[in-house]
């Protein structure tokens, strides 16, 4: 998973035996109130006035409609009314920030409110639950994260049969959510790069590594219709190892595995005029329709063997 945005998921769930907490509750028809704070590190006064100015979406699932769209919001705050049964989308974005974007679960499937997609914000989240569960409250702190030059973002779970190059269907799911990320920030170029242990001869590792970065962003740019010039391929081989288990060196599986990894690195920025962004619907839409049967290209890339 990439650990990085809001694809590094964290649910906060909210059963029926969940105790009352200090949150504070505002008088609302049946359904829950979301009360938000964003901010970014460290947390201070200046840091809510760095946010202002954000653009906040919330999209319905369910209904399929759009709830709530404040452009150029002057306020570090804002609030939402979720109505039970449904399914919300909620986009923070920010110029200079990564996307914050939260999925919300109001009273679906057993779960009375569930949040996936907050991030770290567990110790700062408080709920205020009526009793029966018709209405309440929930107050969160979001905070955004600021987007840096050549930052570095492992991805997990990047995995290939030995000597080949091919996409597989685990790794095709992982690299779908850096397609997200990119339809998600049109404005960020990326670099992704691809690095090997150390056992194996030095250039056939390079190559190695060259192919499967190219494989994955080949797949990137053509299943996730990105342009070829936001997204770079770089094979490092073992030129880039994580700890001592360099030629020669014995070391554990699991020590080697460290160094089999796949790597995004944020290497330039797109002039903010030259971006649209797409509205929260269509990018829901989009998701839906890349999300069908046989949309996914499995076995995707070429082999050496």
């Amino acid at each position: 998973m990439i650990t990085m945005i809001a694809l590094l998921s964290f649910c906060s769930s909210f059963a029926q035996d969940h105790p009352a907490s200090t949150a504070r509750v505002t008088e609302v028809e049946d359904g829950y109130l979301f009360d938000v704070s964003i901010y970014s590190e460290p947390m201070s006064k200046k840091a809510l006035e760095e946010v202002r100015g954000a653009r906040i979406e919330v999209f319905n699932n369910t209904t399929d409609k759009e709830v709530l769209l404040l452009s150029d919001h002057d306020k570090p705050t804002f609030q939402v009314h979720f109505e039970k049964g449904n399914h919300y989308t909620i986009m923070i974005r920010k110029k200079g920030y990564f996307n914050k974007r939260m999925e919300a679960y109001v009273d679906v499937k057993g779960c009375i409110l569930c949040f996936d997609g907050i991030g770290q914000v567990a110790p700062n989240v408080s709920d205020a639950i009526s009793e029966g569960h018709n209405q309440g409250a929930l107050m969160a702190d979001v905070k955004m994260e600021r987007i840096e030059m050549n930052k570095i973002i492992q991805i997990d779970n990047i995995y290939y049969d030995l000597d080949k190059w091919d996409i597989r269907p685990d790794a095709a799911r992982e690299l779908d959510k850096v397609i997200t990320v990119l339809n998600e920030h049109p404005n960020i170029i990326m670099e992704l790069g691809s690095h090997t242990d150390a056992r194996g001869r030095d250039a056939y590792n390079l190559e190695l590594s060259e192919k499967r970065a190219q494989a994955a962003v080949n797949y990137i740019v053509q299943k996730g219709d990105i342009s070829a010039d936001r997204i770079a391929a770089k094979g490092y081989g073992e030129t880039s190892l994580v700890n001592r288990c360099g030629n020669g060196v014995k070391c554990s599986d699991k020590a080697h595995q460290r160094n089999r990894r796949t790597e995004l690195k944020i290497t330039g920025m797109k002039d903010d005029h030259l971006v649209v962004y797409r509205p929260l619907s269509d990018i829901i839409r989009g998701e839906r329709l890349d999300a069908q049967p046989g949309s996914t290209m499995e076995g995707f890339g070429t082999s050496s063997h």
